[in-house]
């Protein structure tokens, strides 16, 4: 009688079917101190910089926090389908939103064009990094890098700059 092996491939953190782990990878997320729920990784760029332990669960927060901003104001990333009504009541309070949000992507973008460790050329590889899926690169310096201009997000989003 001969034994079976015993399959590897199922860790002890998966869940979910067999087609999400297809297309998808299923980690834990702490949602607060007492409650752990599971997060839906996309296969993004930045989902796999945090998978690869490139950057931290604060960093890759942070970089969505600039994903949901740009989409917010408009910009629309590959993953993301526009799901806005064509259908609006009035038209005044429509442009006044447009404006509104207009003003926020100037806002947003040319601080951090002016931030000492972010600037333009970085600012365009960080919008092409969250929206488009362009890699940073896989270089020690290039994630030194991506992460030096991580922390100056943060800290232009905590307006300490």
């Amino acid at each position: 009688m001969s034994k079976r092996k015993i399959s590897k491939s199922i860790h002890a953190m998966d869940v979910g079917t067999i087609e999400m782990h297809r297309k998808f990878n299923i980690v834990p997320k702490l949602s607060d101190p007492t409650t752990l729920a599971m997060k839906i990784m996309d296969g993004s760029e930045v989902d796999r910089m945090l998978m690869n332990d490139s950057i931290t669960a604060a960093e890759h927060g942070t970089l969505m926090v600039l994903t949901r901003r740009l989409q917010k104001f408009g910009f629309m990333g590959l993953r993301s389908p526009a799901y806005d009504s064509p259908v609006h009541a009035d038209p005044e309070l429509v442009a006044d939103k447009k404006a509104t949000v207009i003003r926020g992507a100037v806002s947003l973008i040319d601080r951090m064009d002016k931030h000492p460790a972010i600037g333009k050329a970085r600012r365009q590889k960080l919008i092409n990094l969250v929206l488009e899926d362009v890699p940073w690169g896989k270089l020690r310096h290039q994630i030194e890098d991506v992460r030096h201009c991580i922390r100056a997000l943060d800290d232009l989003f905590l307006s300490r700059t």
